[in-house]
């Protein structure tokens, strides 16, 4: 260290105290200074080896942000275990508070409905009904057992990318699934709902599970609605529009009333005992009408937000895995002058055709969506046939080519 003073200078000083005492202050000063800037470069130095050492232990340079999911792993590890053990337990419970409303309805409203409404209506109500109860039961079931899609092993696929979790050939738009421990053809989710992922092959039947099922209980909810009211807001309108309840109940007793009537006084205990058997039967029917209309009551706005989401993300061909994605893309680009176009958004109509599979031979809305059909959708999930718009344009409208 050069601290700008010579020898000479020093002893110089010794015959003036006043620059003797300058020379020594200044030295002092310079010394602290290049001390302090020693100490903060081996701090730095010391620093960067620290984190360096500690990213080696689990960063990888060809994937971007592994740090997090590192840090996040024990979450989770705990959430995938979880869901994986409680899915049968939420296909069951689907399977039992859809075949108890079914079950109700039959039981109660049905025969009400043929008690009280004339011929047109009855037909509307079978023919809607089983409409409803037969989609929603067939494209539930093929949600639960039709394989997503998963990429084949060992083949010579034209593949750039790989998979950081089972190390095998990714396609575009698959991605892995913690929970089924594979990577999943055009993943849009993992359902606990369903016990599986939403993929290439099943995600049709999803979408037509949840508007079904939409359709399912607001047809339900309004249908029992006046029951409801009558039961448990008690006003005088209710009251004389389902009075025909009070006549269905007497009239569908299992009791006998005419075995305890005697001839001497038979219309007393005619009133008394059919009045016994309206309250009892209210007592059981009630609770069944409570039940029945606040449980399709309660999930119509969750499975409109469900559905709505869902429509949204087809319309913009987009999967709830690549909307996050694409909108990292987005904002990249735009820092950079550039607009992000998706490659895979063929435009509304285009999108929900590829979906739905419409166009195929044999396959038209009305026979295969309106009604159960098994057909596939279009493609295979491993090659996808881009956009017209194949391309990311600049602002000032230079193209880059992919």
């Amino acid at each position: 260290m050069n601290y700008r003073y010579s020898k000479i200078d020093i002893e110089s000083s010794n015959d003036n105290p006043p620059m003797k005492h300058h020379i020594k202050h200044r030295f002092s000063s310079i010394y602290f200074t290049d001390f302090y800037r020693y100490t903060m470069n081996k701090l730095y130095e010391y620093w960067r080896a620290f984190t360096i050492t500690l990213f080696s232990l689990f960063y990888n340079c060809h994937f971007d942000k592994v740090w997090l999911d590192t840090i996040f792993e024990p979450i989770f590890w705990t959430v995938d275990h979880t869901v994986r053990w409680l899915g049968p337990a939420f296909v069951a419970m689907v399977a039992i508070l859809t075949s108890s409303v079914v079950i109700i309805f039959y039981i109660i409203y049905l025969p009400l409905i043929f008690y009280t409404w004339g011929l047109t209506w009855i037909a509307f109500h079978l023919v809607i009904g089983h409409w409803l109860l037969i989609n929603i039961t067939f494209n539930y079931y093929m949600s639960c057992i039709v394989d997503p899609g998963q990429t084949p092993k060992n083949s010579l696929l034209k593949i750039r990318t790989v998979c950081k979790r089972c190390m095998d050939m990714k396609p575009p738009r698959a991605h892995h699934c913690s929970i089924c421990k594979r990577c999943i053809l055009k993943m849009d989710h993992h359902c606990p709902w369903i016990n599986a992922c939403v993929g290439h092959f099943n995600h049709r039947y999803f979408i037509s599970f949840c508007m079904f099922m939409l359709m399912g209980v607001i047809y339900v909810t309004v249908t029992t609605r006046s029951t409801f009211m009558f039961h448990f807001v008690q006003t005088t309108f209710y009251r004389s529009t389902s009075s025909y309840l009070y006549i269905f109940l007497y009239q569908t007793s299992s009791i006998n009333v005419e075995n305890s009537i005697n001839n001497q006084n038979e219309s007393s205990i005619l009133l008394e005992n059919s009045s016994q058997i309206v309250h009892s039967s209210i007592n059981w029917y009630g609770a069944a009408v409570l039940y029945e209309f606040i449980l399709c009551a309660s999930v119509i706005i969750p499975l409109s937000i469900l559905n709505i989401h869902q429509i949204v993300l087809i319309s913009k061909g987009e999967t709830n895995i690549e909307v996050h994605i694409n909108r990292s893309e987005r904002l990249k680009l735009s820092r950079k002058g550039l607009s992000f176009i998706n490659l895979h958004h063929h435009g509304i109509k285009g999108n929900w055709y590829r979906l739905l599979g419409l166009g195929q031979p044999g396959v038209s809305f009305i026979r295969s969506i309106l009604f159960p059909s098994a057909h596939l959708p279009i493609g295979d999930g491993i090659s996808w046939d881009l956009s017209a718009h194949c391309s990311i344009t600049k602002k000032n409208d230079d193209i880059v080519h992919l």
